[in-house]
């Protein structure tokens, strides 16, 4: 409340979202590739979209632009979404608050590898509609694909696969960087590409209504 009225012109705040990786690596590879939006506030004062796990927007910005949008997937992707539709309309960018923290519990690896394929696809289905932003993942994800990186990138290409193939190209760091399940052992068993795989089948069935 202190920040809304002392900052009258700013329509959207984000604060920090934590999680503790501890020495799992999976987790530590997934902090390193996909925490940078959630860490933001820590190295920016501004940024152009934020998660919405530490997201307030004014009502009235929200008003405006409709609230969120519904993507034809349910993967989600929305708050990136929103946050470019923000600075389209005027309303943006987003003011950084990293003294509001929440924290997030780590999660199973299989939740992890079935949130990096969701990923892949929302970012192709925010990227039909804010042409140019987001795509495909790094090259090394191929080049690596045992490593608990080449792990995670593997099923971030497929979920976007599930959308474009060939999936559209981005900046290598534009998601990483906002400011300029499966289950994991049976899917490890059958080797990198078949959990990759089963990590994008499971979005594909949400998306047509066949998952849980």
């Amino acid at each position: 409340a202190a920040r809304l009225a002392a900052e009258p012109g700013v329509e959207a705040w984000s604060g920090l979202t934590l999680r503790d990786p501890g020495d799992d690596p999976l987790q530590r590879a997934w902090a390193a590739l996909f925490d940078g939006p959630f860490t933001a506030p820590r190295r920016a004062a501004w940024v152009r979209w934020a998660p919405s796990t530490n997201l307030a927007v004014r009502r009235r910005a929200l008003d405006a632009l409709g609230g969120f949008a519904a993507l034809p997937l349910p993967v989600g992707g929305e708050d990136l979404d929103l946050g470019l539709r923000l600075a389209g309309a005027g309303l943006g960018p987003i003011r950084c608050a990293p003294e509001l923290v929440a924290h997030h519990a780590p999660e199973e690896p299989g939740a992890l590898l079935l949130k990096a394929a969701r990923y892949g696809a929302s970012h192709q289905l925010v990227g039909d509609l804010h042409p140019g932003y987001a795509g495909q993942p790094r090259p090394r994800a191929l080049l690596f694909p045992d490593t608990p990186e080449g792990r995670l990138l593997r099923a971030f290409q497929r979920g976007a696969e599930r959308v474009h193939r060939p999936p559209r190209r981005y900046d290598a760091d534009a998601m990483a960087d906002p400011t300029n399940g499966v289950d994991g052992r049976a899917a490890s068993a059958r080797g990198p590409a078949a959990e990759a795989d089963a990590a994008a089948e499971a979005v594909a069935a949400a998306g047509s209504g066949r998952g849980g």
